[in-house]
């Protein structure tokens, strides 16, 4: 194995070990679900609540295909801890690497800003191609055409969220408002 390719499988055993405190990653007083100081907004209509599929990410929903046909949607928030992740101009540059165009280019994207409850959230809104899976030497992403990302970090008083709904392209269009709904819903825990 080359010494490269080692360092990231033992960053990625690392990261995948690591537990979320309580403080972390706790039920609120309503039910609601706190992440690093974020009260998360209430699970939007037609999500499914799921169990997240390994421990970088700390929540995860599935958004039915539209109509019954076709593949699943899914949202899930990552957060690795204070000061940890990266900043919101290095992840939303990730996620674009993530979308290429059907000629293999780089797609654009567009990304805007704004505030929520006193945080700052940075947001990509990109279609393309996506590469699904994690981007680690030695491993190839599988590739899904026609697919849509929108990406959000959040920048909480304990670290940054990042926020990330993928899914075939209809889907992912026609839940965009509701994502946004959801995370301009979101405060600061007490």
């Amino acid at each position: 194995m080359r010494p490269m390719s080692l360092f990231f499988t033992i960053v990625l055993l690392a990261c995948i070990s690591l537990p979320l405190s309580a403080a972390e990653k706790k039920p609120a007083a309503s039910g609601d679900q706190v992440i690093a100081g974020v009260a998360l907004a209430p699970t939007p209509k037609g999500w499914q609540t799921a169990p997240p599929k390994n421990k970088m990410r700390a929540a995860q929903w599935i958004i039915p295909p539209a109509e019954g046909s076709g593949a699943a949607g899914e949202v899930v928030i990552f957060y690795f801890g204070p000061g940890q992740g990266g900043g919101a101009k290095d992840n939303i540059e990730r996620w674009k690497r993530r979308m290429t165009a059907a000629d293999g280019s780089p797609v654009a994207g567009e990304v805007s800003q704004r505030d929520v409850a006193g945080m700052k959230v940075t947001e990509l809104i990109a279609f393309g191609t996506y590469a699904s899976g994690m981007p680690m030497p030695g491993f190839k992403p599988q590739q899904l055409p026609n697919y849509g990302l929108v990406g959000v970090v959040l920048e909480g008083a304990e670290g940054n969220l990042f926020i990330r709904m993928t899914g075939p392209k209809g889907l992912v269009e026609a839940q965009i408002p509701t994502f946004q709904k959801w995370i301009d819903a979101m405060k600061k825990a007490s």
